[in-house]
């Protein structure tokens, strides 16, 4: 009679677990004599189908092998009939039972697929084929003869391309492929904003049987896409470091099967990059009504700038100007002396405060006549400090001009030279 798909898979699943053996000896037994000499019940029993095949690579011969136990009662009987039943299931040829053969035969018959369902029979690139026992579309699991030296059951992802295709093998009844559905996106990856140096995830869902996400990104808002390599780069989950140079990037995803693809739509990655003073602004000795500046700088995008001033020493801060500059202008005066100033640097993600600068403000010197009061006169000196050479002396009562002050001393014009007298020694007239 002519199989079901049901039936073979029960005969072969019913193999599991049989071993090849190292001689021509017990064949029948699973276990026994087990060994890599390639001999089988399998080639024993359908001996005269594609000649002797014994000590020969297997995996051929135990699929049909189960065919024929599903069609006969014994192999006695399926080799009286010719065989004739499995031949209308299994495409025939008369050249032999290898993979490349077999896969010839079911391609000429015009029963080849390039996707599985159960009961077909899977031919893999490497030479190697099995029975499909399920598929889920996105994992299919194989009965197999000839794996590791043995009838085994094996799983598989699903696409997989080891696969160079699938039989169909023409059952009494047969088996229900899955359907493959071509993809459709369900929600697209939202766009995301992430503090540099951490990871931001895009996440795509789609809906299809046996998909496959690829990810691209974007460097120029979405005018060109380039392949991504990055972590997760072919599942519905992809991993960005969030890098300063990655800041605008956008990222979709295509999701594709043997039906067909489809494209999610972009997602804006945006770096939070705070604010970096880079330079600090710096203390600053004025005279009065000279223009003073404080300078800041700062990296970071779309920064902007606000300049604060403390009249406590630095307890509390107010508001300075509302001038968005990295430089801000001050004229010096005597009110404003010992001011502090800094600076906070902001964007959309944070702020950045300076360190503080002091601004100090220096009189300029007017100078001034003094009369010497000691009656034993001054003594003038080449610098401001005893420890100078003396050049000369002032009587009592002399009018002097000083032109600066230093440490208690001052400067004075002597015989055409500079000169210095201690200005605890004189009175101011």
């Amino acid at each position: 009679m002519i199989c079901n798909y049901q039936d073979v898979l029960k005969i072969a699943a019913g193999e599991i677990g049989y071993k090849e053996k190292k001689s021509n000896k017990d064949l029948d037994s699973k276990t026994a004599n087990a060994g890599k000499g390639n001999y089988t019940k399998y080639a024993r029993d359908t001996n005269g189908f594609w000649g002797n095949k014994q000590g020969f690579d297997w995996c051929t011969t135990f699929v049909l092998w189960c065919f024929m136990m599903a069609s006969y009662k014994t192999p006695a009987e399926a080799k009286a009939a010719g065989w004739a039943d499995i031949k209308k299931v299994q495409p025939y040829g008369q050249y032999g039972a290898s993979c490349k053969w077999q896969t010839k035969y079911y391609k000429e018959a015009k029963c080849w697929s390039d996707v599985p369902a159960v009961g077909y029979q899977a031919f893999f690139t490497r030479g190697h084929t099995g029975l499909v026992e399920k598929f889920d579309g996105k994992k299919l699991t194989l009965i197999e003869g000839n794996s590791g030296n043995q009838v085994a059951r094996r799983t598989y992802n699903w696409p997989d391309a080891q696969f160079s295709g699938f039989g169909k093998p023409r059952y009494a009844a047969a088996p229900a492929p899955v359907v493959v559905t071509k993809p459709a996106i369900g929600k697209s990856p939202k766009a995301i904003t992430v503090d540099i140096g951490k990871t931001a995830s895009f996440t795509v869902t789609a809906t299809g049987t046996a998909l496959k996400y690829q990810w691209q990104y974007s460097p120029d808002s979405g005018k060109t896409w380039k392949l991504c390599t990055l972590p997760g780069y072919a599942t519905a989950e992809l991993k960005v470091e969030a890098l300063d140079y990655r800041s605008g990037y956008m990222y979709r995803c295509i999701v594709s099967n043997s039906a067909g693809s489809a494209t999610s739509a972009g997602a804006k990655l945006t770096v939070a990059i705070k604010p970096t003073i880079t330079s600090q602004p710096k203390s600053v000795v004025a005279e009065v009504n000279q223009t003073v500046k404080f300078s800041v700088s700062a990296t970071g995008p779309n920064l902007s700038y606000q300049w604060e001033f403390s009249t406590d020493g630095g307890l509390t801060y107010k508001t300075w100007s509302l001038r968005a500059g990295s430089t801000e202008t001050i004229t010096a005066t005597k009110a404003i002396d010992g001011r502090k100033y800094r600076c906070v640097v902001m964007n959309s993600f944070g702020s950045a405060t300076s360190q503080v600068a002091t601004l100090s403000i220096k009189e300029t010197f007017k100078p001034y006549t003094a009369t010497v009061t000691p009656d034993i006169g001054l003594n003038v000196r080449k610098g401001p400090g005893t420890m100078n050479d003396k050049l000369g002396a002032l009587k009592k009562g002399t009018k002097i001009t000083i032109l600066e002050e230093k440490s208690g001393w001052g400067r004075i014009d002597y015989n055409g030279s500079e000169g210095w007298v201690s200005l605890q020694y004189t009175k101011k007239v």
